[in-house]
């Protein structure tokens, strides 16, 4: 955090709400899900139930 303030300070800087691609996020997603463990990965990859099973391809009927 040092480091960044030294060389950026004064200057306003914008970083992504997100650190990877949505489409990457989405194959590890496919390859973790056990059926199980949906809240697991909402948590480990900080996105919404809707997101998740959209992901693995799950629909809501």
């Amino acid at each position: 955090m040092l480091k960044l303030f030294t060389v950026y300070r004064g200057q306003l800087l914008t970083l992504p709400m997100r650190m990877y691609a949505g489409e990457k996020v989405a194959k590890s997603v496919k390859k973790q899900f056990n059926g199980h463990n949906t809240a697991e990965l909402m948590h480990k990859y900080d996105y919404s139930q809707r997101w998740i099973s959209k992901a693995i391809g799950q629909r809501n009927n």
